[in-house]
């Protein structure tokens, strides 16, 4: 059993009880196991501040859980695609998942749409279909839902060579995006988190974002504007996007040329650009 194993049964035990706080003498009776093995499971989680002291999810642990769920997902998917069987899939893509590196992760979660081989086949051979994120959201009759979870990327600007590059950028904000409406109109939300940096001397420094802008209509355009950061979060709106789909609307991709600066200790990071990245599946 995956100590995921563990972190699953014990969320849904908490939806279970009336007060929320989980039992892990529940949770051991129906996993047939002792109750030390159940808190050996989840210690790594409460070490690492994703459960508390009563075994319920911090702040922390509920982001941590909606990325960890949605990678999982993702991977499942593509195992199926190459025709793995479902309990099979299930259970390889959240061993794979847990036992990544976040880098790692990222990537494997992501390869659904990497690869040309398999269900999600890339625009030229797919039935997929592009224009801005303006266009796209007055002709399409897509319904968005209210905190409706993406996944979300950075990459380098590609340069002399052809090969994707993740960006440093991904350290700065957590992996999974949500929608949210403004006034009627759709926007992205993005929660920042710190990221570190070693210096030349080899002193290591931690810091935040603080400038985030994002062009507006064609690349290269050089209509440049500053997104708000509140309380650790920022809004980008999704008609600012460049959006690919699928006919059916089942998948999407939204892409936005940004440029990201950050403080870290003393020193001021220089302004960086890069790709946003942002996917969903229905």
């Amino acid at each position: 059993m995956e100590k995921i194993d563990y972190l699953r049964a014990l969320l849904e035990d908490g939806k279970e009880d009336e007060s929320g706080v989980p039992s892990l003498s529940r949770i051991a009776r129906k996993l047939k196991v002792n109750r030390s093995t159940v808190m050996r499971g989840l210690m790594p989680y409460r070490a690492e501040g994703i459960l508390d002291e009563k075994y319920r999810f911090t702040e922390k642990g509920d982001a941590w859980l909606r990325s960890t769920n949605q990678r999982v997902t993702r991977l499942r998917n593509w195992l199926l695609a190459h025709q793995v069987e479902a309990e099979k899939a299930e259970a390889d893509a959240a061993a794979v998942i847990q036992n990544c590196s976040e880098e790692g992760a990222m990537v494997l979660s992501n390869i659904g749409v990497l690869c040309s081989s398999c269900g999600y086949r890339n625009v030229a051979s797919g039935k997929w279909f592009g224009s801005s994120g303006e266009e796209f959201l007055q002709k399409r009759k897509l319904r968005f839902r209210e905190g409706q979870l993406l996944f979300l990327s950075f990459w380098k600007e590609r340069k002399e060579s052809s090969i994707r590059e993740l960006s440093m950028a991904n350290e700065g904000f957590e992996r999974t995006g949500e929608l949210t409406e403004r006034d009627g109109a759709w926007m992205l939300r993005l929660r920042l988190r710190t990221l570190t940096h070693q210096s030349a001397m080899g002193q290591w420094f931690s810091g935040i974002a603080r400038v985030f802008e994002f062009e507006r209509g064609e690349q290269n355009a050089g209509d440049w504007e500053r997104a708000e950061i509140r309380e650790k979060e920022l809004l980008l709106p999704l008609s600012s996007f460049w959006i690919a789909y699928r006919g059916d609307l089942s998948r999407l991709r939204a892409r936005l040329h940004v440029r990201i600066s950050c403080s870290v200790g003393p020193l001021a990071m220089p302004m960086g650009s890069a790709y946003l990245e942002a996917r969903m599946y229905d």
